[in-house]
């Protein structure tokens, strides 16, 4: 919770992918709040009230994927649509002629895209998500352990760079959603 406050403040990108981690794991734990404070809320280092906090918030991330029918894959509706303000603000960049340098990072990693969609069953993700999906699963790689490529990780790092300044981008929009639930 915690967390997810700070990196939605400061970089909407990390966020959305660090809520996909928090939905994961909370699947991981089969959407039990009990196997939740058992695995996962132990390993917070707070204070009693911040412990209730996570605790609350665990609480409704679980509700709402159980009442969003989320127990095997996708994701909370609250995350989804940041997925959708980031989409409408990467179209909104391409055509704005003086955001050059977003272009220029853009069509970097055009190439990229285009081989990550090839590769994908899910054609109606859009650009970002499927650069986020490729990040969050070179992390899940890098977590177990596994080789990847150079040309991998330097193709991944080029995304991640778009995908920060698309965050720069969100974090300085001219209507800012002060009122989105933080989770």
């Amino acid at each position: 919770m915690f967390v997810s406050r700070k990196l939605r403040a400061d970089h909407i990108v990390d966020y959305v992918i660090y809520m996909w981690q928090v939905e994961d794991l909370i699947r991981a734990c089969n959407l039990d709040i009990d196997l939740v404070r058992k695995t996962l809320l132990p390993k917070y280092d707070v204070t009693d009230e911040e412990q209730r906090q996570l605790d609350k918030w665990y609480s409704e991330l679980v509700d709402m994927m159980l009442t969003e029918g989320l127990r095997e894959k996708g994701h909370l509706n609250i995350v989804r649509i940041v997925m959708m303000q980031l989409e409408e603000l990467h179209h909104k960049l391409l055509s704005d002629q003086k955001e050059q340098i977003y272009a220029s990072l853009y069509y970097q990693v055009l190439p990229y895209i285009v081989g990550l969609r090839k590769n994908s069953t899910d054609l109606d993700r859009g650009e970002i998500e499927t650069c986020m999906d490729a990040l969050y699963g070179f992390s899940l790689l890098k977590m177990q352990g596994k080789d990847v490529s150079k040309e991998t990780t330097e193709a991944l790092s080029r995304v991640g760079n778009f995908l920060t300044f698309l965050s720069e981008r969100y974090k300085t929009k001219d209507d800012p959603e002060e009122d989105m639930p933080v989770g």
